[in-house]
């Protein structure tokens, strides 16, 4: 016990050494010390770690987040987007009868809809560890690809497919950067259902995989899975259209251990947790055919694994317009979503979508 005592402690005096200098470690040295902290259990050396170099780690607590949220719960919120649309009591517009639901008002014609939606999600970060500025950012292109069918006039069931492609970068104090990348893919069955008039719910989950590499031959693959709820509110007050939605989200990625080159770090791998809930408005004028909206909403990362440094509340401010073309049954839109004041990190989204019914 006391060789073990005097092991952190040496461990430790070299960690704080190097934090006075910025912590210019390589990420073959962090990991290194992260393995043998994490065969003694000592969770708050491990944390430090993780931390201070959060590019050498796959789903670090400062990057684990953001990667939760532009991957898995871009592709939740995407399909709620569509069933939410394609559930409208007023489908296309004021015009459509208020008495029937959407699925009704577009006729049998209207069974089946495909539809795609690509999102560019831009992230920066800077935080302080002690003395100590960590900074970094990342930007991940999610594309989803998806189809439903109508098994009644108030219910769709359908499936999705979502590929995405990541590069980041991260650095302590005046270090050089050290580059990353991710990629991978998840498949999500979904189901929507109609409520009333106004409301309608959907539920998805989704299973998959991802890969992350950093600079020094960093590597390491995850099992990712996610399962979503939300409710959407839709009603038209002449050419105006009022929305609302809440969400309750759950995203997971199991990391094995990782490795540089060709040596596996030991107790290394990893299990982050984000369970989010999301709450927000929206209001748009139709415009013949075209209905530009600006939207309110707010974040909350109510439980998240390990220490989180970049805030978990958020309101989210969004700018876009929709098309609807009801001869040739084709909508889509374009929309840009900006975080207004999370603690230390700045997100951006672009969002472009289409959907086709016949």
């Amino acid at each position: 016990m006391f060789k073990l005592h005097l092991k952190k402690l040496a461990i430790g005096a070299m960690l704080a050494g190097a934090s006075t200098i910025s912590f210019a470690t390589t990420c073959d040295s962090a990991l290194a010390s992260y393995e043998t902290y994490a065969s003694m259990n000592d969770t708050y050396w491990m944390n430090y770690i993780k931390t201070n170099h959060p590019e050498c780690f796959a789903g670090s607590g400062s990057t684990s987040n953001v990667q939760i949220n532009a991957t898995a719960f871009t592709q939740a919120v995407s399909i709620s987007r569509v069933i939410a649309s394609r559930l409208s009591p007023l489908s296309g517009g004021p015009i459509a009868s208020s008495a029937q639901t959407g699925l009704a008002a577009g006729g049998k014609s209207q069974a089946w809809n495909v539809w795609a939606n690509v999102d560019q999600n831009d992230t920066d970060f800077e935080y302080m560890t002690g003395a100590t500025r960590v900074q970094g950012g990342s930007e991940v292109q999610t594309s989803v690809l998806g189809a439903d069918y109508a098994l009644a006039p108030n219910m769709v069931v359908g499936v999705s497919m979502a590929f995405d492609n990541g590069d980041g970068w991260g650095r302590n104090g005046v270090a050089a950067r050290n580059t990353t990348s991710t990629d991978g893919f998840l498949i999500a069955p979904y189901l929507g259902y109609q409520i009333s008039k106004d409301l309608s719910v959907d539920v998805s989950a989704g299973l998959g995989e991802g890969d992350f590499s950093g600079a020094g031959g960093v590597s390491a693959s995850a099992d990712r899975w996610f399962a979503a709820a939300n409710l959407s509110y839709a009603r038209w007050m002449g050419n105006w259209q009022v929305t609302g939605k809440a969400s309750y989200l759950h995203g997971e990625e199991e990391y094995g251990n990782t490795r540089t080159g060709a040596t596996v770090r030991a107790g290394t791998a990893s299990t982050n947790k984000l369970d989010q809930i999301r709450l927000g408005a929206q209001a748009g004028l139709w415009m013949d055919g075209f209905m530009p909206y600006a939207g309110l909403g707010y974040t909350s990362n109510i439980n998240t694994t390990g220490n989180d440094p970049l805030g978990g509340d958020a309101f989210v401010a969004t700018l876009g317009v929709n098309f609807f073309s009801l001869s040739s049954k084709v909508s889509g839109g374009v929309f840009f979503e900006q975080e207004l004041n999370r603690d230390h990190s700045d997100n951006q989204v672009i969002s472009a979508n289409i959907n086709f019914r016949f």
